[in-house]
């Protein structure tokens, strides 16, 4: 029998820093529930990850593309209006220079929630000069069923 973590508290967590953009602080996030060895496994959570990512004041989390993922975001803490999501056109493949004049802006504010759907590229920011900004994510992936195989 093979035990799994479900629980996980703040304290506990080992945050990482994500490619940075140009000069700005990193985004630091961690994925809370998956320890290094089990986030590498499908068979220990084949549907999901979830985790906090923390944004300095001016930081920018890089464009990256979902795959057949679906992240699902929080906006905990920060300056209201200052956490944009930037979402770029694309025809399902993924795209690898991000065009920024054809990206399409949100901004949002704690309490806030969106979602980046499968095979999308996005780009978060903090565009506040005065608090970092915290995001609790959830990432979803396509679990193939058996019944599925079998046509």
């Amino acid at each position: 029998s093979q035990a799994t973590k479900f629980a996980a508290r703040f304290d506990e967590h080992r945050f990482s820093a994500l490619p940075a953009e140009g000069d700005a602080a990193p985004v630091m996030a961690c994925q809370a529930l998956a320890t290094p060895e089990d986030a590498a496994r499908d068979d220990v959570y084949p549907g999901w990850a979830s985790g906090v990512m923390e944004l300095p004041m001016g930081a920018v989390k890089g464009s990256e593309s979902t795959g057949s993922l679906t992240m699902i975001f929080f906006v905990s803490s920060g300056q209201p209006l200052s956490v944009e999501l930037a979402l770029y056109p694309s025809d399902g493949t993924v795209v690898v220079d991000a065009d920024e004049s054809r990206a399409v802006r949100f901004q949002f504010s704690p309490g806030d929630q969106f979602y980046v759907s499968p095979n999308n590229t996005y780009r978060l920011e903090n565009r506040s000069t005065t608090q970092p900004a915290k995001l609790f994510f959830c990432m979803l992936r396509p679990v193939a069923d058996e019944d599925d195989e079998d046509d």
